[in-house]
């Protein structure tokens, strides 16, 4: 007859619980992250217009803010490495020199495709005279891995092309104060290029999805342990 036997094991366990638990850890953030993007798109949907705004401490993120000053089209940054439908292509910030403060605001006035010569961009140029801008306030990019150099191998000529250029590199290149956070110009508005503002990132769904993902191979391994440690004998003869 059969029987079933239990044959546990303290390192099985400890490396099944162990990675059951990491598994699961894996799930709950990405549920966390879930709520977090849920919120982004939130917000980003529902920016109320800011018009009392601080250059020294950021507005709400993505609210709709407006200001009021002239640009300064001889120090423009070209933020490359950005591409659009497999089109490689860069962002072009200009500072925008605010009317009510002694601080520069630096304003993203969207995508351009790369095109002609790198060194010599054109086109970047447009009316000086005081304007109104409206957009919504973005935070400017963390630093991550640099490369080489990174933007200190840039020359001082302008525009300066670099790569996710911190705040603190604008405020040297500039040698003026830097509002702590950036604006991205309104579609509307003239003077601009491709600017299809989003979030951006993984969206809700895709880290709900991965949640899943990681809860079932949770539940699987957790299964396979169960198979493992109660194995069913082979049938055995008993004595006549």
């Amino acid at each position: 007859m059969t029987e079933t036997r239990a044959k546990f094991t303290w390192p099985l366990t400890v490396l099944t619980g162990g990675l059951i638990v990491l598994m699961c850890g894996s799930g709950v953030w990405q549920l966390g992250r879930a709520d977090e993007k849920k919120l982004r798109l939130e917000a980003f949907a529902a920016g109320a217009i800011v018009t009392d705004v601080s250059m020294t401490t950021a507005p709400e993120r993505y609210s709709e803010v407006e200001v009021q000053g002239s640009f300064d089209f001889s120090r423009q940054v070209i933020m490359d490495g950005f591409s659009i439908d497999k089109r490689a292509g860069y962002q072009v910030l200009t500072p925008f020199r605010l009317e009510s403060a002694d601080t520069v605001l630096m304003v993203n006035r969207g995508w351009r495709v790369w095109s002609g010569e790198r060194l010599n961009i054109q086109g970047l140029v447009a009316d000086e005279g005081l304007r109104t801008l409206r957009g919504r306030a973005e935070h400017f990019w963390q630093s991550g891995i640099i490369l080489g150099e990174g933007n200190a191998g840039e020359s001082s000529r302008w525009p300066r092309i670099v790569v996710y250029p911190q705040h603190a590199e604008i405020t040297q290149w500039l040698e003026q104060p830097v509002a702590t956070w950036q604006l991205l110009l309104d579609p509307e508005l003239d003077d601009g290029f491709v600017r299809e503002w989003s979030p951006g990132g993984i969206s809700p769904e895709r880290h709900l999805g991965y949640a899943v993902q990681w809860f079932a191979l949770a539940i699987t391994l957790f299964v396979l342990y169960l198979v493992l440690v109660f194995k069913r004998s082979k049938p055995s003869e008993e004595s006549a």
